[in-house]
Order: structure tokens, then sequence, then C-alpha cells
């Protein structure tokens, strides 16, 4: 979290914003597809946006798209079935959860960044009442998510 005014927030992502709650005050971007990576980069002024630099030339970065290496393979943006193929770094556990929880379907998730900001307010024991608003950022990486079968 970032500390961040309201009136800053907006400054910067007023052309982006997509949910603004009257009630909360807070706000909310939603960036994904092909291109929200160069996006980004265009609304916060930086390409390096998402690399973080670390000590004997390593680094990590966000990977929002990667072209396929073979063109026959398809596009990991499509809406597929990822149920068919479970992630291989779950492959144990599935096995448990399965035993577990057996009635369950599965539901996609787009892969997208939201940007949002929120408002805090605190009161004293005099009800003075203090307020701060931050940004947040939640980045959505896996495409799958199970959920419970409620029938």
């Amino acid at each position: 979290m970032i500390s961040c005014t309201e009136s800053q927030f907006f400054g910067v992502f007023k052309g982006y914003i997509h949910n603004y709650y009257p009630k909360t005050g807070n706000y909310k971007c939603i960036f994904k597809g092909i291109n929200f990576y160069s996006t980004l980069s265009k609304v916060l002024g930086d390409d390096n946006w998402g690399v973080k630099y670390f000590l004997q030339h390593q680094k990590t970065f966000v990977l929002s798209y990667q072209q396929p290496s073979n063109p026959n393979d398809p596009d990991p943006l499509l809406e597929l079935n990822l149920c068919q193929e479970p992630d291989p770094l779950q492959k144990q556990n599935q096995v448990k959860i399965y035993k577990a929880k057996k009635c369950r379907i599965c539901k996609l998730k787009p892969i997208q960044i939201i940007i949002g900001w929120k408002r805090k307010e605190k009161s004293d024991v005099r009800n003075i009442v203090y307020s701060s608003g931050f940004i947040f950022i939640n980045f959505t990486i896996s495409r799958m998510r199970d959920i419970e079968n409620l029938y």
C-alpha cells in the first residue's frame, strides 16, 4: 500500500477508472489484455515499472503476455477450458484437494492488474476523525479458480 491523496490518484488514473463506489469513496482501475503492460508504462511514465533489480545482476519482472514460441501453440490469453490442464506445480496438492472436496467446478479468472484507491478513517476518544488514502495493487496471475459446487 502506498499513501496517496484522492486527487493524486485521480490525476494519474482518471482515464482508466472502471469503478467508483460513492458510499466508500473507493476507486478501481482494471488493466488486462495483451497491451496492459504498455498501457501502465504510459500511465505511470516508466517503461520499467514492473521490474525490480537486485544485486549480482538479478531481476524479477511482471510478465503480462508472451507470444507462443511455436505459432501452432494456442494463445494463452484466449478463453480456453483451463480445467483440462492443471498447473504442474499444484499437481501434488490437487489429489488431496480432490479427495477432500469432490464436488468442484472451475471458473476462469482473467490475467489482470487491479489498481485501486481506498480511504481509511479512524476516530479517537473525542470523536475526532482522521482520514487517509492509499493505493493498492492486485496481480491476478492464475486464470483458474476452483469453487465448491453448491448443488
